[in-house]
Formats: structure tokens, sequence, C-alpha cells
């Protein structure tokens, strides 16, 4: 990352709106997305202006949770709880209210293997997930923890069911906003990326909409760049808190 930037004062990076099936932006030359955290200060705006930022928290779970209107995660999120933390006491069978913070290897493996079920995974080979062997975690067991989330959220089951319904009679799955993408390949693959597209595509849209509202509302304003479910908007200094509170109006709207 660091090397082809040397001596370079300013990079051009190059814009793909349509090079991921999902509909996120693939952003090239640098690959500004995938530079890794600790990395980033590399980056940095004109002396003139200042980088305003926002960050979509969780949204693919909680798309998921609107499109199965799945129960326990629609209160969870109105609570404003750690679904992670929640996910991972079912999971693992942990009592309720054990305290788990972010960097605790059942809470991190938890996250990931939820993810990788969302997605249509099959449990019993998430086994090469980080930490599965650590914590214990062979195939059995991995089945077991997937029985034990899916008994905590039944919604998903029927989710699952309808969307291979829809993917078996029209090969077409579309986000919450109708964007449409065609099922190709494999019946296995088809169904894994008709339970994908829903949730990153569904969150593409958001990420673009917003993005548009953005620039009607503040023309002086420029993207620097996205990075998953972020983006980094670059404003006149003397600008700034204005661009701020429109930003975060826009962003935080339900």
């Amino acid at each position: 990352y660091i090397r082809p930037l040397t001596g370079v004062d300013r990079i051009y990076p190059e814009y793909k709106i349509h090079a991921q099936a999902s509909g996120r932006w693939s952003i090239t030359n640098p690959p500004l997305g995938q530079i890794p955290a600790n990395l980033r200060d590399i980056i940095i705006p004109d002396e003139d202006e200042c980088w305003i930022s926002w960050d979509s928290d969780q949204i693919e779970l909680r798309l998921l949770a609107a499109l199965a209107h799945d129960e326990p995660y629609l209160a969870a999120f109105a609570r404003g709880d750690d679904v992670h933390s929640i996910n991972c006491r079912d999971i693992f069978a942990l009592p309720k209210g054990t305290p788990l913070d972010k960097d605790d290897p059942r809470r991190v493996f938890a996250k990931r293997f939820v993810y990788r079920l969302n997605y249509g995974g099959y449990a019993g080979s998430a086994g090469d997930i980080p930490g599965a062997r650590q914590l214990g975690l062979d195939k059995h067991k991995l089945v077991e923890a997937s029985n034990r989330y899916l008994a905590a959220h039944p919604a998903m089951l029927y989710w699952r069911e309808n969307v291979a319904r829809e993917i078996s009679a029209t090969g077409v799955s579309r986000t919450f906003m109708g964007r449409r993408r065609r099922m190709l390949g494999s019946s296995q693959a088809a169904l894994r990326e008709a339970y994908n597209h829903p949730l990153q595509g569904g969150a593409a849209d958001v990420l673009n909409l917003t993005t548009i509202r953005i620039a009607r509302e503040l023309p002086y304003a420029t993207i620097a760049y996205t990075c998953h479910d972020s983006a980094i908007w670059a404003v006149p200094m003397e600008r700034a808190i204005e661009a701020q509170k429109v930003i975060e109006g826009i962003v935080a709207e339900p």
C-alpha cells in the first residue's frame, strides 16, 4: 500500500460504480477501501479542506432483521443492545447477561459465524473461521451452535425458504429498493448469492441514495472515498460545521 505512494503528493483514485455485482463501489489506484486502518493516515485532505465521515452501524444485519421480520433482532436494535454479544451468548449457550467485550474471542468468532450463516454458509464447514480451533469447535459443535442461533431467530428460516422459492421460480433477486440481479451458475451458488444480494445490495442502495442527497444539498462538498459501509466527504474548512449538521441529518434519517 505504501510503496506505490512514495513521493506522490496527490492521488487520483479510479471509482468504478458497476464493477461489483452487489452494486458496491470499487476504488483502485490506490485501493482506498482496502487500506488497513493503521495506514489510513497516509491519505489526508487538502490544507484548506476537512473531511467529514460517517459509517453505517451493522447495516446488513439491520436490513436482514427488517426483511425477515425478525423480532429478537428488531427489539435488540430498538433498545440499542449489542447484537453480536447476544448472538455469542446464544451460540455458546452462555448465561444471559454474561459480560463480553469486543475483543472476546467468542464474540469475535460469533460475529463472523453469524455472517457466514446469514449468507447461506454451511455451519459444519465454519471451522476455517479464525478462532474456531482455539475455541474447540469441531463440525458437530458448529452445527449445534448453528441450531441454537436459528432457534433464537426462527424468522430467519422462513425468510430463507421464501428466498429459495423465489430463486427457483424466477432466478431473480431484488434489494428492498427493487434493484434486480439475475442469478447465474449452479443452484447452490445462486441461492447463496440470493441470500447475499438483498443485504450487500441493499447497503449499496442506501450508500448511493445518501451520496446523491448529500451532493444535492451540499454542492460544495466532494466525496473523497467510500470504505465498506462508510463514506468520507471533503468540504471547505470554513463550512465544516454547517456541512456536518446537514450530513448528519441525512445519514441519521430513518
